[in-house]
């Protein structure tokens, strides 16, 4: 479990980031949504320690991250918004320097770099240098730097920016993996439809602070409100046999359902804030 209670970020003397909590689970995905501006990359970069953070509690499986500079940068990988990356490297060479940075022994890189090279999907651009590479091969070559030492917990700042179909199929099955081999994923996006497809649950930030929390499944499901009762009933009857039954009965009869919102509808009445994407 990734847990972060009470994040406090702060670029210079401002905090900018007030208070945030919130847990990964072994093998889910949580979202991290909110307006422009609303303290997402902020957020991030305090619990990579990038940016001067205090907090009541940062762990993963109960090991303190937050005096251990050295633990936080083994256990947390990342995926920034912005390609990190040499271009007139190759993808191996890219990757090999940065194993390099990341600490991994010579006996290890050769098998970390084949692994991140397989789950990126670039098996036939390993030779080729960075410059060369379409805007999604470069994205999914930033995804497989961030996971290349093996982290804990992967935390992705809008990785399928600018990427064409294919390239987002691609991340979307490194995701999963990672999910599947029981990793902790914290990932951003401005596409609402990328949540619904990939996260378990979903944090909500406006101006650097938490406003809402929940699983996706809950904050997708319709709630029926006034004073009109639904039920489900399983029958053989047909339709109008059941209309007529209820009727006789003195029963209100009516197969209209209230749609599930998306989250869109759900990320707008939220924030108050129409218009604007997370």
């Amino acid at each position: 479990m990734f847990e972060v209670e009470n994040l406090t970020v702060y670029r210079g003397d401002k905090a900018v980031v007030h208070g945030l909590s919130f847990t990964v689970s072994e093998g889910s995905i949580v979202g991290l949504l909110g307006p422009n501006g609303a303290g997402k990359t902020t957020a991030i970069c305090g619990l990579l320690g990038l940016l001067r953070s205090s907090s009541d509690r940062l762990s993963l499986n109960d090991v303190d991250l937050r005096d251990h500079p050295k633990e936080r940068r083994a256990r947390l990988g990342y995926v920034p918004q912005a390609v990190a990356m040499y271009p007139e490297l190759s993808v191996v060479e890219n990757l090999k320097i940065w194993g390099g940075l990341y600490g991994i022994g010579d006996q290890r890189i050769q098998k970390r770099v084949e692994f991140a090279i397989e789950l990126a999907g670039l098996q036939e651009r390993g030779k080729d240098r960075v410059h060369a590479l379409s805007g999604g091969m470069k994205r999914r070559l930033n995804l497989a730097i961030g996971l290349l030492h093996d982290p804990d917990v992967l935390i992705c700042d809008e990785p399928t920016t600018g990427v064409d179909a294919e390239s987002r199929r691609a991340i979307y099955r490194a995701l999963h993996e990672m999910k599947e081999a029981g990793k902790h994923v914290l990932y951003t996006t401005h596409y609402f439809k990328e949540v619904e497809d990939l996260c378990d649950r979903v944090v909500i930030l406006q101006e650097g602070k938490m406003v809402l929390q929940d699983s996706l499944d809950a904050l997708l499901s319709a709630k029926e409100q006034g004073e009109n009762t639904s039920i489900a009933v399983q029958t053989s009857l047909s339709s109008q046999e059941l209309e007529e039954a209820m009727t006789q009965a003195g029963i209100p009869f009516s197969q209209t359902s209230l749609p599930k919102p998306s989250l869109e509808e759900v990320f707008l009445k939220v924030t108050q804030n129409k218009g604007v994407e997370p």
